[in-house]
Formats: structure tokens, sequence, C-alpha cells
């Protein structure tokens, strides 16, 4: 029982968050490019809060998927895109984007923070 309400609290304060960062007035208020910059942390709230739905797996299990990615990866990555004629990201943005994806989600397994806005 407390733990049911105790992932509910945290959806809630999920959604709520994430609610207000979409709300028309507060796209008014920040600067225009401000959602772009903060996209891969809106799609971690957005997969975290699908965790709470029971429609994605454990937090620490994508934590230790994303450290765990070896640079094969990103091998495999390019040569899919360059497979359709797609210019692939560069490996050092890829990394940048994994970094933050793990920042986040550290800090919300260990101490249920949303950090980097």
């Amino acid at each position: 029982m407390f733990n049911r309400l105790k992932k509910y609290k945290e959806k809630k304060r999920l959604t709520g968050f994430l609610h207000v960062l979409e709300s028309p007035a507060m796209i008014k208020i920040l600067p225009e490019d401000y959602i772009d910059s903060h996209s891969i942390e809106i799609d971690m709230i957005k997969w975290l809060i699908a965790y709470y739905e029971n429609k994605a797996s454990e937090p620490i299990l994508y934590l230790e998927a994303l450290i765990n990615l070896s640079t094969e990866t990103y091998k495999n990555y390019a040569e899919e895109m360059e497979r359709f004629n797609i210019v692939p990201l560069s490996e050092t943005i890829t990394l940048k984007h994994r970094l933050r994806q793990i920042k986040f989600l550290y800090n919300w397994i260990q101490y249920k923070k949303i950090t980097s806005f």
C-alpha cells in the first residue's frame, strides 16, 4: 500500500512538472529554444511517467544499460543512418546526450530530484 502511494506521488510530481513545462503560458515566458535544448530531459520525464504507468522497465535497469553501452553501438547507428543517406550525429554529441540521460536518471533514482532545468 505504501509503495503504491509513493509511486503515485512520484508520478503526480513528474506529470505536474511536465504539464507546467508544456503549458502555453510557460512557453510564452521561456526563451524560444528552451524546450528544444532540454528535449533530452523532457523525454526522460516522459519515460519515467511511462514507468509509473507500467509501460517501461525499471529506471535502474535503464541507467545500467546507458552506462554499459559500448562504442560498437555508435558504429552500428552510424552505419544504419548512412545506409539511408542520413547524416548521423557525431559520436561526441551522442555521448553528451547519453551523459545527460545518465545524470538525469541518477538524480531521480538516488534523490528523486528533477535536475538540469
